[in-house]
């Protein structure tokens, strides 16, 4: 039970260094909006996670 618990834990934490890593990407040539919406469409994770995630890792340009 716990390690289908962490199992779950570390997928999501994937996910949401992936749409960290798509926004980066993105916000190279893309606006700021156009970066999430992509990181959102790709990863199927909320705005707010995808915030507070890129806050974390530096990389969240408002």
């Amino acid at each position: 039970m716990i390690q289908n618990f962490q199992r779950v834990i570390d997928e999501r934490q994937a996910r949401y260094d992936e749409a960290v890593r798509i926004y980066a990407y993105n916000r190279q040539w893309l606006s700021h909006s156009d970066s999430v919406s992509a990181s959102q469409h790709r990863t199927a994770v909320s705005r707010d996670v995808i915030k507070r995630e890129c806050i974390r890792a530096g990389v969240w340009d408002d």
